[in-house]
């Protein structure tokens, strides 16, 4: 799984309220992601690490991680074949739009002189 699908993967859990109340190593959610969605400041969890590995308790997210979670979305939507074609259209248009704006011009700069 990709690093970052992973975050936003649990992100979205979080703000769904799907994220479970407790996360170790042998949860279906990856510890080490949520390790490092805490000390980033996107999760708030009570650390209840030992000897015996990674646990996170009560996981939260932060306003921070929301706003993380809406780039991660964004960064998606842009690489997806929509973002693509949206991207390519508001160019085409852009395009479309300045030609027209230059006949209008030139028609009327010829009605002045």
């Amino acid at each position: 799984m990709n690093y970052l699908s992973e975050h936003r993967e649990i992100l979205e859990m979080s703000v769904s309220g799907e994220l479970p109340d407790r996360i170790d190593e042998d949860s279906d959610v990856s510890a080490e992601a949520v390790r490092d969605l805490v000390k980033d400041g996107y999760l708030e969890a009570a650390d209840a690490c030992s000897k015996d590995g990674l646990e996170f308790l009560d996981p939260k997210i932060t306003i921070l991680g929301r706003e993380y979670l809406n780039d991660l979305n964004q960064r998606a939507y842009e690489a997806s074949a929509s973002g693509k074609l949206s991207r390519f259209g508001l160019r085409a248009l852009d395009w479309g739009l300045g030609i027209v704006a230059g006949l209008i011009i030139a028609w009327a700069s010829r009605g002045f002189c």
